[in-house]
């Protein structure tokens, strides 16, 4: 491993104990250095802000495999696959979906759920909705959803969780299109 990536790794699991205990608004670059012995020029050399730094984190541990697999596996093995992710590493991920605005996780997970749900929601033919906003709306959903998963106190695994969104989607698609009279 280079020293880049010793680095990057060790200012990532500061990040993930900082995030056990603290909100991520309260944590500084400095909380951050001082819980791994670093620098902040080394975070800074490394990443931008802590923003970055938790999109990494995702990136290095699942996000890229996700994108691989994208055209290889079926939509629903990866949505368990994030799922059993998101499960194992609750508390950080509940903490860092709390966050919103330019450069949050939340951002950046939508941009990269958003290619999952086009996946899922791909129709042959002619669609009377704007499949941008489709994707947003759903997008929007599933986080959502996961969000109030992850908070929740309840001990629903990540499979149990995909089932419960799958009947939810699929009776609330059942309502709109008789709201359409179709």
């Amino acid at each position: 491993m280079s020293n880049a990536s010793i680095t990057k790794a060790a200012l990532a699991q500061a990040m993930k104990e900082c995030m056990a205990t603290t909100p991520f608004a309260k944590i500084s670059i400095g909380n951050i250095c001082n819980k791994c012995g670093l620098n902040r020029k080394s975070f800074y050399y490394h990443f931008r802000d802590k923003y970055e730094l938790i999109n990494w984190i995702y990136e290095t541990e699942i996000g890229h495999t996700v994108r691989e697999e994208l055209s290889d596996k079926h939509t629903s093995e990866l949505a368990l696959m994030i799922c059993e992710y998101f499960e194992q590493n609750k508390v950080f991920y509940s903490n860092a979906l709390e966050v919103t605005g330019p450069n949050s996780f939340r951002d950046y997970f939508e941009r990269n759920l958003e290619p999952l749900v086009v996946q899922t929601l791909h129709v042959d033919g002619p669609s009377p909705f704007d499949s941008k906003e489709l994707t947003a709306v759903v997008s929007d959903f599933c986080l959502s959803a996961i969000q109030r998963w992850l908070k929740s106190n309840s001990n629903m695994d990540s499979k149990q969780f995909l089932e419960n969104l799958t009947t939810v989607s699929i009776k609330l698609a059942a309502r709109f299109l008789e709201l359409l009279g179709n």
